[in-house]
């Protein structure tokens, strides 16, 4: 069997290792090294150490030498509960020991985690799109910004009836100025 898409865990390296000794290699620090503790092959890194072998029968821990455990736990479940939880261990431990006591109650828990990424995804992006100018008649997110020098040679050659004086923005897309 492969490694694959689980979560390897090192029982030894979880209670023992001081939070800056284990996740120093694997680039996790603060609340986040705290929630990945004693989980070892969450994304293998290009700069693992040379004895972490990929296949689980023969997997050990890079830091103790002691055999891995399989949790079976799948990595994107890992990575979702953290994020979502804002990389609270106990509610990880909790989810884990929920898989394996009553995984439907686990599945109905884990939709709504997902339910919550989503809507927090959809959020930020929402937060994003309002961020971006739009033009007031069209809607269009084609718009420039009327330079100093283009607004001066449309003075120029228009003086009063110009229709860049007082306007900031054009629209590319119906040639609106406003």
């Amino acid at each position: 069997m492969k490694l694959n898409k689980t979560v390897l865990r090192c029982i030894n390296c979880d209670p023992s290792y001081e939070i800056g000794e284990l996740n120093k290699p694997w680039g996790h620090t603060g609340k986040k090294a705290e929630y990945y503790k004693g989980f070892i092959g969450i994304q293998i890194y290009s700069d693992a150490p040379d004895n972490y072998d990929y296949n689980i029968q023969h997997l050990i821990c890079p830091f103790c030498n002691n055999a891995l455990i399989d949790t079976g736990f799948p990595r994107e479940d890992l990575h979702l509960i953290g994020e979502v939880s804002s990389w609270n261990r106990k509610v990880l431990d909790a989810m884990m020991q929920l898989r394996s006591t009553d995984p439907i109650e686990y599945q109905l828990k884990l939709n709504q985690f997902k339910l919550q990424k989503e809507q927090h995804d959809s959020i930020v992006q929402q937060q994003c799109d309002e961020n971006i100018p739009k033009c007031p008649h069209c809607k269009s997110t084609k718009i420039k910004k009327i330079s100093g020098l283009n607004r001066g040679a449309s003075i120029m050659t228009f003086g009063i009836f110009s229709k860049k004086i007082n306007k900031s923005f054009e629209c590319k897309n119906c040639g609106y100025t406003w």
